[in-house]
C-alpha cells in the first residue's frame, strides 16, 4: 500500500529518478520473463517497492501528524510489519518439514554414497534436483541415456561398478513442472522409467509436496562418465558448483585494460553490499533521531 502511494507522491517530485528505479525492476522482470516462460518471479519488486514505500510511509505520518496530530504513525506501520512478519516466519517454519527440497536434501545426505550416479526422471522439475543434488553426480534419464550409448564401445577393462540410483516421478502431481510442460515430457519420462524399472529395484518411497520414488542398484558404467557428468551439471547456463566456471553463460577472461575495469567493476560491487548492510542500522538510526 505505502509502496503504490509512495511511487505515485515520488514520480510527481521527481519523475527521472523514480524511472530508475522502476525499469530497474521491470527490465529483470522482462529478461527473467522471457527466460523462464513465464512472469512468476518477482523477487526484486518488493525491494524497489520498499523504496517508495518508506517515502510513502513518511509521507504520510506528516499529513497525518499535520491532520489528527498522531504522531507515531512511522512506529505503528513497522510495529504492524515485524509482528505480521514473525507470524509468516512461524508459518514457513511450521511447513519446513515437507518442503520438496528440503526433503529430499535430508534423504540425498543419508542415503546417498558421494560416488553415486544419480539419474533423475525427465518429469521431474530441473531446478529441483540442481539444487538437492549439487554435490553428487546426477544427470537427467534423457542424457543418461544418450551418453551411455556413445560409450557403449568402450572396453570393460575401462569400466567400473558404481551404485545408479534412479528418482522416479509418481505422476500423481507434477513434480514441479507447470502442467503443459509436464504434459509435454510425460510420455519420454515413462518410457525411461520403465527402462530402469527392469534393471534396479525400489528402496524408497518419499511424499513431500510431490511422490517420489528412489530406487537402485550397482551397474558397470565407462570411468569417463564421471567426467561428462560432473562437466554438464548446468543449471540456467551457470555450472553447479562453480566447478568449470568457464562454462559460465557470462564467463570472460579479463586482460589488458578489462583487468582494470574489472577491478573496479568489483569495487563498485563490494561498495554496493557494505553501502546496502550500513543502510540497516542507519534507518533505525534515523527513526528514533526524529
Amino acid at each position: 500500500m505505502f509502496g503504490l502511494l509512495g511511487t505515485v507522491l515520488f514520480f510527481r517530485k521527481k519523475p527521472l529518478h523514480s524511472l530508475t528505479l522502476l525499469l530497474s525492476a521491470l527490465l529483470i522482470l522482462v529478461y527473467v520473463a522471457g527466460k523462464a516462460g513465464g512472469g512468476q518471479h518477482h523477487l526484486l519488486l518488493p525491494a524497489v517497492l520498499s523504496i517508495f514505500g518508506g517515502y510513502g510511509l513518511v509521507q504520510s505520518a506528516g499529513w497525518i501528524k499535520n491532520r489528527f496530530g498522531f504522531k507515531h504513525l512511522v512506529f505503528a506501520v513497522l510495529g504492524a510489519a515485524l509482528i505480521f512478519s514473525m507470524i509468516t516466519t512461524q508459518k514457513a517454519v511450521a511447513i519446513r518439514e515437507n518442503a520438496t527440497t528440503l526433503v529430499l536434501r535430508d534423504f540425498v545426505v543419508d542415503n546417498i554414497e558421494k560416488e553415486a550416479i544419480v539419474v533423475t526422471d525427465p518429469r521431474i522439475f530441473n531446478g529441483l534436483h540442481a539444487w538437492v543434488f549439487n554435490d553428487r553426480y546426477f544427470i537427467s534419464g534423457t542424457d543418461f541415456a544418450q551418453i551411455m550409448t556413445s560409450l557403449s564401445n568402450v572396453p570393460k577393462e575401462q569400466r567400473v561398478l558404481v551404485p545408479v540410483y534412479y528418482l522416479e516421478c509418481n505422476p500423481i502431481t507434477y513434480c514441479g513442472w507447470k502442467p503443459e510442460d509436464f504434459n509435454r515430457i510425460s510420455a519420454a519420462g515413462e518410457q525411461i522409467t520403465q527402462e530402469f524399472k527392469e534393471i534396479t529395484e525400489k528402496v524408497a518411497d518419499i511424499n513431500a509436496g510431490h511422490h517420489f520414488i528412489v530406487r537402485s542398484a550397482f551397474i558397470q558404467v565407462p570411468i569417463q562418465l564421471y567426467d561428462i557428468i560432473d562437466k554438464s551439471k548446468t543449471f540456467w547456463g551457470y555450472p553447479i558448483g562453480w566447478n568449470y566456471p568457464e562454462q559460465a553463460v557470462d564467463h570472460y577472461d579479463a586482460q589488458g585494460l578489462g583487468n582494470i575495469l574489472n577491478g573496479f567493476g568489483l569495487l563498485v560491487l563490494y561498495a554496493n553490499v557494505i553501502i546496502a548492510l550500513l543502510s540497516l542500522p542507519f534507518v533505525v538510526y534515523l527513526v528514533f533521531k526524529k
